[in-house]
Parts: C-alpha cells; sequence; structure tokens
C-alpha cells in the first residue's frame, strides 16, 4: 500500500535506533573523536569534512575577527534586546541587523562573489568600476575612520604562516586591494575572510551561512553580559524624552448618545424611587 502523503527528500540526517547519521557519516562509528566542529558545520552548510590546517585557519578567522565593542551599531542592538533579562533575542537580534547590509556578515557573500569575478577576469579593474557602477561600493573593502581594519592586521600572518597566501582568491585580493588603496578603501575582514573561505572551496552561499559563526562570539559576548547587567537606561525611556502625541480616547457613539440624552437625567420621580 503507498501513501499520498508528499516525502520531503533529505541528506540532513536521520536519528535511528542505535545510530545517528548525519549528511551519509555514522556519529558514533565515523566522526565522534575524529571530526572537529569546523568539519560538522562544514557539513551542514553542504560541503566536504575539513582538513586540520583549513580548520586551523578558520579558527584564526573567528579570533582574529573579535571586536566586541558594545559601541558598535549592530551590537548596540544586542545591548538593547538583552537589557531585559535574556540573552537568546540580543544575541539574534544583533546577527539580524548585520544581514544582507554594507557590515557583518553581510558582506561576506558578495565579496566572494566580487572575488571571483575579480580573480577570473581579464581586465580586473574593469571589475571594480563595475562594480562601483552598480553598488556604489566594493563589498569587503573600505574600514571607517581608519587607515586599516586591525582585524585583517592580526589575520594576514594566519593566513601566510598556514600557506593560504598561495591560494587564488588571496592573490586576486591582494590585487584589488591595490587598486582600493588608490581609493583610501583597504581590505576589511569581510574581504580577507572571503577570499580563504573561497580557497577552501566554499561557495558564496555556503560562505553566507557560516558568516554568522565567524562573528558570532561578538554576539554572544555581548548578549550575556547585557542580560547580566539588565541596565534600566536601555529598558526605559526617561519622560523628558517622550513626545506623547496620540491622540485623546474616543468615545464611542452609543456613551455619546446616551450622554445627550433626557433621559440619562434623573427626574423628580425617579429620585423619589431611589429613595
Amino acid at each position: 500500500m503507498t501513501s499520498d502523503r508528499l516525502v520531503l527528500p533529505t541528506r540532513v540526517g536521520r536519528a535511528e535506533h542505535g545510530e545517528n547519521s548525519f549528511f551519509g557519516f555514522s556519529v558514533g562509528a565515523e566522526l565522534a573523536g575524529r571530526t572537529v566542529v569546523w568539519s560538522a558545520l562544514s557539513l551542514a552548510v553542504g560541503y566536504r569534512t575539513l582538513t586540520f590546517d583549513e580548520c586551523a585557519i578558520l579558527d584564526d578567522m573567528v579570533v582574529c575577527s573579535l571586536a566586541a565593542d558594545p559601541h558598535i551599531w549592530p551590537l548596540k542592538a544586542t545591548r538593547l534586546l538583552s537589557s531585559f533579562g535574556r540573552f537568546l533575542p540580543g544575541l539574534v537580534a544583533g546577527m539580524l541587523c548585520t544581514s544582507g547590509g554594507f557590515m557583518g556578515w553581510g558582506t561576506y557573500a558578495p565579496a566572494a562573489r566580487f572575488l571571483q569575478a575579480f580573480a577570473r577576469a581579464d581586465d580586473p579593474a574593469a571589475v571594480v568600476e563595475e562594480t562601483l557602477a552598480t553598488v556604489q561600493h566594493v563589498p569587503g573593502f573600505g574600514i571607517a575612520f581608519r587607515t586599516e581594519d586591525e582585524r585583517v592586521v592580526a589575520f594576514r600572518p594566519c593566513v601566510e604562516s598556514r600557506g593560504f597566501e598561495r591560494g587564488i582568491h588571496w592573490k586576486a585580493l591582494c590585487r584589488a586591494e591595490s587598486i582600493m588603496r588608490a581609493r583610501r578603501a583597504p581590505m576589511n575582514i569581510a574581504s580577507a575572510s572571503a577570499a580563504v573561505l573561497l580557497d577552501i572551496g566554499f561557495e558564496p552561499a555556503q560562505i553566507d551561512a557560516l558568516g554568522p559563526l565567524v562573528l558570532l562570539p561578538n554576539y554572544l559576548a555581548n548578549a550575556v553580559e547585557g542580560a547580566r547587567q539588565q541596565p534600566e537606561v536601555l529598558r526605559r525611556l526617561p519622560p523628558n524624552a517622550i513626545d506623547d502625541r496620540t491622540p485623546p480616547p474616543r468615545e464611542s457613539p452609543r456613551a455619546a448618545r446616551t450622554k445627550r440624552s433626557p433621559l440619562s437625567e434623573p427626574t423628580d420621580a425617579t429620585r423619589t424611587r431611589r429613595r
């Protein structure tokens, strides 16, 4: 007997009696004790398990991306939402603020697509001009108020010491930076991370999925501390900052008719009966 129910195929995994599977691997027999977190995350976005060096450079990427200053605007959202005593709303709110934006992980996938186009172009400078004409900025380049991204300064030696400076997309990034520096827009951590992730073999869509994990410690630190502090100044606006422009309460038509009706006024007879 066949079922008429719609069956949705999945490669993610199965919970089975005696064993679980994850993307075709037996968790207990093949992954446990052999696979580290970055390999599991790589499988989760649809790629393969990673080598030790690939996992190590991703660890470097996370550490060098630490910039948890709560004055940075996406982290302000984290502080605001966590001030009510729960870290999870703050964590999610801060991360959502950077999705698809001009900063945060929202620039990782666009930076990756730009580097792919730049690396294979016969005229790379034309790719820069075309990108600027289309979106008015080159994703992954530029740093506010400073001449260098401190995260890139920390990350570059890690890339070189682990041999990833030989990657096609890292080399393309360095060539693009020579062009962008003339425009006072050096590489930032988004393009540096995207170049390494591309050279490992991730596609831009997979990079977009991994981006939040690279920046996770920044949001988690602020969400946890914000929930612990629960500052009153973030949970309540001072009265002098509020300009209440809401209209006065409206009276229903029935109440208005009752108020105007002579029947609603007590007469001498009704007063006598009430006594």
